[in-house]
């Protein structure tokens, strides 16, 4: 046992008689107990005043737990945000090129079209036509037109104003 602490056992209730004489001046006062009023008040006051400190931490762990929330609430707005900014872009670009496939393709099948109707033009308008002017070459005689200069002229001409085309 350390000898510089020294332990001093102090009875409230008896005197201590093997204590060394000392002197008189040193009493100890006794605590009376407090009248029932007073704890009553003290037990109100301390029930109070842990329910206002009960209330407050509540009030703290809510606001505390509405701005965690909060913060949650805007990040995850913010990366969704985001996403279906890049989303849209995706889509965007897709779409384009898309749109640029089905642009280059109308343009492949219309040129593919009109080729094949200027060949069928060039193939079918001969079959039909010879024997509509062999029909009309039968009936008119054309030669007088042939021999002159500028018959072909006249002639076309002939024919537009039959027809109602005029130039």
């Amino acid at each position: 046992m350390d000898t510089s602490e020294t332990e001093f056992h102090v009875s409230l209730t008896e005197p201590d008689m093997h204590s060394a004489p000392g002197p008189d001046n040193i009493r100890v006062f006794l605590r009376r107990p407090a009248p029932p009023t007073l704890r009553c008040s003290w037990r109100g006051h301390v029930t109070r005043l842990l329910a206002e400190a009960r209330q407050q931490i509540q009030a703290a762990a809510r606001e505390a737990a509405g701005q965690a929330v909060s913060a949650e609430r805007r990040i995850s707005t913010e990366q969704w945000e985001h996403k279906v900014a890049e989303a849209r872009e995706a889509l965007s670009k897709e779409l384009s090129g898309a749109i640029d496939k089905i642009h280059e393709e109308s343009e492949t099948r219309s040129r593919a079209a009109h080729d094949a109707a200027a060949t069928a033009l060039q193939e079918d308008l001969p079959k039909r036509l010879i024997p509509q002017l062999e029909e009309i070459g039968e009936t008119t005689d054309l030669a007088p037109f042939r021999r002159r200069p500028g018959a072909a002229r006249r002639t076309r001409r002939a024919v537009d104003q039959r027809c109602g085309n005029t130039q």
